[in-house]
């Protein structure tokens, strides 16, 4: 009996190594195929250096870089939204136009806003960091 744990223990020890070397040797492909990208300049882009190939995305990255301008942001997100309806970009958008709206306070705005997002992107990031940023601001919400 004794012999037989034994035995299933060596194979048991031998199937974990295998599983370990195949892992290491899988990492190490990785790290490889990652280098010769590099020296190749195929590297996978950044976030931002992808959304700069869209015109949907410059104008993301327009509107994030002004977000201490009020006035320009929701200037920017009324173009996006009005020439890029449908884009991903576009719960992002109205986040940044409820800080907008609740900066300038235009608290009845925003709260609009927040119920628009909430109905079209429930649950989504973007929707509830604009729902906490308008229950945030309790005295301007209740205007």
């Amino acid at each position: 009996m004794t012999r037989q744990w034994a035995i299933r223990g060596a194979i048991l020890g031998a199937i974990a190594g295998v599983g370990a070397l195949v892992a290491v040797g899988w990492f190490a492909r990785a790290q490889d195929d990652a280098a010769a990208q590099d020296s190749a300049g195929l590297a996978t882009a950044s976030g931002e250096q992808l959304e700069a190939d869209s015109p949907d995305g410059r104008l993301t990255l327009a509107i994030r870089a002004r977000l201490s301008d009020p006035e320009a942001v929701l200037s920017l997100v009324a173009e996006a939204e009005s020439e890029f309806p449908e884009s991903w970009h576009a719960a992002e958008w109205s986040k940044h136009k409820v800080d907008a709206f609740l900066a300038t306070g235009d608290s009845r705005s925003a709260r609009i806003e927040v119920e628009r997002l909430m109905h079209t992107q429930n649950g989504s990031p973007w929707a509830l960091e604009a729902d906490r940023a308008l229950r945030a601001e309790p005295r301007q919400a209740s205007r």
